[in-house]
């Protein structure tokens, strides 16, 4: 399949350098017999085929992508792998711009968006103690091994992050105490993404473990694991986990009180409703002093108030009217 397509390679060299030939002869021939038809039909068609062929080798890569190409004989990669033992891809990707490509070879263009690996509150022991970690690694899709974005799925990437991302964190906190866990932010930070950044071991033809290279450059883990490269690390918060629990405790504790005033004030509604029903003859004002003066009962007459039936609520509110109609020591 390679000799097929180094085949159709060397045709189309030639077919182009016969068609521009051609091309030149049509010019000269109208130049020297401005009256031959045959002359201006073949310059025509000519044209035409060049500015064809034009239009299937010459693309363009819009802003913020890549483009990747397969050939629709070979697929994405030479036949032969190269020293690493690893496949070569048929070209490096092209960023956006104008780029090239035979007319058999087709391009997928893929978008360098930077996404978001978060860590939300993972738990990491630590010498006497443990804390809990938050904060995330920022990605892309790479401009130089983009090939892999056609055989491994986004999640695919993020779980195989996520286990350098927990190594580091595993390697940095196990062997630290508490005092100096909560302090190393900024060195884990530099450690993951040197995990990403740093070249990948392989086992060459002769069987020594070397850095892997492509197209003269050093090809980094995120590359050849993944095809994305790191963007920014940013753990920005390293919790004792007791701290994470009183405050926890310390939002559950807000989220009581607020269902207990939501029930207090159900409960006053509901009490409000009746009072308007059993002493309409009061009016809203009157009825709502009467409600405030309820306030001022005793524990136990807050229970029965609370829990009584309406004749005994009748009772209890009977003796506090005096003090809404002004009987005592003066008048309504």
């Amino acid at each position: 399949m390679q000799k097929i397509e180094n085949g159709l390679k060397m045709f189309f060299v030639v077919f182009v350098i016969f068609m521009i030939l051609l091309w030149g002869f049509s010019i000269i021939g109208i130049m020297i017999d401005t009256s031959s038809i045959e002359a201006y039909v073949l310059l025509v068609i000519v044209s035409i085929a060049i500015f064809v062929i034009v239009r299937t080798v010459i693309y363009r890569v819009p802003a913020a992508q890549v483009s990747v190409l397969e050939s629709l004989i070979i697929g994405r990669f030479n036949v032969e792998k190269d020293e690493f033992n690893c496949s070569v891809p048929l070209k490096r990707p092209a960023t956006e711009g104008l780029s090239i490509k035979w007319p058999w070879h087709k391009i997928y263009l893929l978008k360098r968006d930077v996404m978001t690996l978060r860590i939300e509150n993972q738990r990491y022991d630590v010498k006497r103690g443990a804390v809990v970690v938050s904060g995330n690694v920022q990605f892309r899709r790479s401009d130089f091994c983009a090939y892999r974005a056609l055989a491994i799925s986004l999640k695919e990437v993020e779980i195989g992050m996520s286990a350098i991302t927990d190594q580091v964190l595993v390697r940095k906190l196990i062997a630290s105490k508490l005092e100096q866990a909560l302090m190393l932010k900024a060195d884990i930070n530099e450690s993951i993404a040197m995990a990403f950044k740093e070249p990948q071991k392989v086992t060459n033809r002769a069987g020594a473990v070397v850095d892997r290279i492509l197209w003269e450059k050093k090809v980094s883990v995120s590359d050849h694991r993944y095809g994305v490269e790191i963007t920014a690390v940013n753990i920005d918060r390293i919790d004792p986990i007791e701290a994470i629990a009183a405050a926890r405790a310390d939002v559950l504790v807000e989220e009581l009180k607020k269902e207990k005033a939501k029930m207090k004030m159900k409960r006053f509604d509901e009490i409000s409703k009746k009072f308007k029903l059993m002493y309409p003859e009061l009016g809203q004002e009157k009825q709502s002093q009467l409600l405030k003066l309820t306030e001022g009962l005793s524990t136990e007459e807050k229970k029965v108030f609370g829990l009584a039936d309406l004749s005994e609520i009748k009772t209890l509110v009977e003796q506090l009217i005096p003090a809404i109609r002004g009987v005592r020591g003066g008048s309504q």
